[in-house]
């Protein structure tokens, strides 16, 4: 061994001894340190144990509870819920409440409405009532003043014409004159004169042959409110345009001889040459138009009357029997409609009569379909015995059965003829009618039954002039 390790160890051995006398106490320390943690951890063991044990006592009282809890709940739950749907139902009985106080709040503010606009509307009514009954007045008032100023006229009896001409007459008196008065009596007391109308001017008269039901004109021409110019105007342009009407003149024999050269004095510098020669043609022939003398006191006077009516009949007979084809049939026209369209139906059929067309129309025949079969009867007429056949195409007359018998006979002559139109269709409404072709030309009835009157007589081969 050397020196060095000789030295490192003796040194080694003064380190040891000098630790050597602390040993014991630090063993000492190190059991008492031992022990303690020995110590702490029995008491965390037996602290675990506890907290495990009441553990195990809560979870077997919690489970020995639950059902109790449960049912506990599940009836607060119903109960909460029974309440809300009780809260629910009254709030919605208070609004329906609410709904039916508003309802009835605006039934009886509608009531009141109401009753207020027919309380304002008698209020109207009676005002114009009264209003009516004091323009009544006084112009009975003006009558009688106007009575008491000029002469009493008297009525003679009654005009009785007995011609086998019995073509029904639709007259227009135009003149200022008292004595239209007694003519006006007379005429209206006459069998076939249909309808009397009267105007004092031009300007409504025109109105009048417009509407289609005027036939007979007796006139004045010097007590016009237009004087002779007016009357002039007026007879020029109503034989232009309606060459079917015929023209009385209503003037004393005296007056006429003297102020005929009045009449047609000037030629109109508007006349187109057409015009100019119809009216130099209708200056001449003023003196071939029928006359009444106005002396409606002559003991004549009634026998006159009645012989101008024979030949204004007469004319209307032989201008109507001038139209071709009227010996093939025994009317020119039938016509075919619905109740429900009895208005257009009956406008059409007084135009159409008024101007010598000879018309199937239900009223017109009331005395030859007494007692007939009619399903046979009209068979007859809508497949032979008419010229043509208008039909009134609507909804109604679509749907009923009769007119669906008239229409099939209507549509059994049509076949037969192709060659030739015999239905002609007159729309009231939109409705498709079985069996006519959607490429058929159709007339609308709002255009009214004067101007379909007007293209009919046309087609007839006749003028009805401008109606429309």
């Amino acid at each position: 061994m050397t020196q060095k390790e000789s030295d490192q160890e003796r040194l080694e051995q003064e380190k040891q001894a000098e630790v050597e006398p602390n040993r014991p106490e630090r063993e000492k320390q190190a059991q008492a340190h031992a022990e303690q943690e020995r110590l702490e951890n029995e008491c965390k063991a037996r602290a675990e144990q506890e907290r495990l044990e009441n553990e195990r006592g809560a979870l077997a009282e919690q489970q020995l509870l639950e059902p109790h809890r449960l049912d506990a709940w599940f009836e607060r739950a119903e109960h909460k819920r029974l309440e809300s749907e009780a809260k629910a139902e009254q709030q919605l009985l208070a609004r329906e409440k609410h709904v039916q106080l508003w309802a009835e709040h605006d039934r009886l503010e509608r009531e009141k409405q109401a009753q207020a606009e027919r309380e304002r509307l008698e209020r109207e009514k009676g005002a114009a009532a009264q209003a009516e009954h004091e323009q009544l007045e006084r112009e009975k008032e003006l009558a009688a003043q106007a009575e008491q100023e000029r002469p009493a006229l008297e009525f003679p009896t009654m005009v009785d014409t007995n011609s086998k001409y019995e073509y029904p007459l639709y007259v227009l008196t135009l003149g200022k004159a008292q004595e239209f008065e007694v003519l006006r009596h007379h005429l209206s007391q006459t069998p076939t004169v249909k309808r009397v109308f009267h105007e004092d001017s031009s300007h409504h008269a025109f109105g009048e042959i417009g509407g289609g039901l005027v036939n007979t004109i007796f006139i004045d021409p010097f007590s016009m409110w237009g004087g002779v110019d007016d009357a002039t105007f007026f007879i020029f342009h109503v034989r232009l345009e309606s060459p079917q009407i015929v023209f009385v003149l209503f003037v004393n024999p005296h007056e006429l001889e003297t102020r005929q050269s009045e009449l047609f004095a000037e030629l109109p510098d508007s006349l187109t040459r057409r015009e100019s020669d119809f009216f130099a043609k209708e200056r001449s022939r003023l003196s071939h138009y029928f006359r009444l003398g106005r002396n409606v006191s002559s003991p004549t006077f009634t026998k006159d009357l009645s012989n101008i009516i024979s030949k204004c009949q007469q004319w209307h007979q032989t201008f109507v029997n001038s139209r071709p084809e009227r010996s093939l049939f025994e009317y020119d026209v039938a016509l075919s409609f619905a109740g429900e369209e009895r208005q257009y139906a009956e406008r059409i059929a007084e135009v159409l009569k008024a101007h010598g067309v000879r018309v199937f129309y239900d009223t017109f025949e009331q005395a030859n379909l007494w007692g007939k079969n009619l399903y046979e009867h009209l068979h007859e007429v809508y497949s032979k015995k008419a010229r043509f056949c208008i039909v009134l195409v609507s909804r109604s007359y679509a749907a009923k059965m009769w007119t669906v018998h008239e229409r099939r006979a209507a549509q059994d002559r049509a076949l037969q003829e192709r060659d030739r139109e015999y239905i002609l269709p007159v729309r009231v409404d939109d409705t498709e009618l079985p069996g006519l072709p959607r490429s058929i030309a159709y007339l609308s009835m709002s255009s009214g039954a004067p101007h379909i009157c007007k293209l009919f007589i046309k087609k007839l081969g006749g003028v009805l002039g401008k109606l429309a």
